[in-house]
């Protein structure tokens, strides 16, 4: 059999399943939003090939960002017009620093900016809504310099706060990229006059059963070591939950993890205030 043919095989039968079996349709629409800009028969067939593909790119892509196709790696083909397009997802890859999914399509940091001005217009000036803070807030994990971090900055007018997201999944220098992160920020917010915030953080899976990382202080050792001395307005820590659903999925502190205690010392500090340490700013004025 061809392999066109197989492809298209391949499209019909993973049509019919998501037809016919709801959490397979669940599975693939999660799938779908990591490749949101590509045809939808695109990514059917592309979840029925490999479900676990998380940035994919053709040959020629790779290559422009420093990265090599493995060698004996079959490549996620699609159907594309009347013949087939050939992608590869990034764990068939290897060589330069991954890139961001967006930086793959050139025209993606215009078309962001754009749709977050839009964003603030409408909800603002249309809908009125002025109790909304906006959070600027990259991922650490693709950050190495101010060029870095900027690469999507809609305007100083758009924005009110610095933000980064940075999350520890297995304890991989958070602590030295984190304070070389915030120490970053916080140059940027001076010269824009802005505040600047820890917007996302947590220690995945702080739970002794599902984790292979654990540090039962991390919470003195690594959060407060790169927040101590710098002017983080605040931070705030990813949600809890998939429980018992997957088992849990826990980012931040409960009754019974492994990292409990250290939790209860770092809540201790006297530079640490909890939301129900400070005052009540939302009372009317008379």
């Amino acid at each position: 059999m061809a392999r066109i043919d197989e492809v298209r095989e391949r499209y019909e039968s993973i049509t019919e399943q998501l037809y016919q079996n709801k959490e397979t349709f669940a599975e693939y629409l999660k799938f779908a939003g990591r490749f949101f800009k590509m045809p939808t028969a695109q990514t059917m067939t592309m979840f029925a090939t490999n479900p676990k593909a998380t940035m994919v790119a053709d040959y020629d892509t790779w290559q422009r960002f420093g990265r090599q196709v493995q060698r004996g790696t079959n490549s996620i083909a699609v159907l594309d017009g009347s013949g087939l397009k050939h992608y590869f997802d990034i764990s068939q890859t290897a060589g330069g620093r991954p890139p961001y999914q967006w930086t793959l399509d050139k025209q993606t940091a215009q078309e962001f900016i754009a749709l977050w001005q839009f964003t603030i217009s409408y909800l603002r000036d249309e809908k009125g809504l002025h109790n909304l803070i906006w959070a600027y807030s990259p991922d650490m994990i693709h950050l190495n310099s101010r060029d870095a971090y900027l690469e999507y900055w809609p305007g100083d007018e758009w924005v009110d706060i610095l933000g980064l997201d940075a999350y520890d999944r297995n304890g991989a220098d958070y602590d030295h990229k984190g304070l070389q992160m915030i120490r970053l920020m916080k140059n940027i917010a001076y010269t824009k006059n802005k505040p600047l915030a820890l917007t996302e953080t947590g220690l995945e899976n702080n739970n002794p059963e599902e984790s292979n990382y654990y540090n039962k202080k991390w919470w003195t050792s690594m959060l407060y070591k790169i927040i101590e001395n710098e002017p983080v307005s605040f931070v705030l820590l990813w949600r809890n939950g998939d429980f018992p659903t997957n088992g849990g999925h826990y980012f931040s502190a409960f009754r019974g993890c492994y990292s409990e205690k250290d939790f209860m010392d770092f809540s201790r500090k006297d530079q640490i205030l909890f939301e129900d340490d400070l005052p009540d700013m939302y009372k009317p004025l008379k």
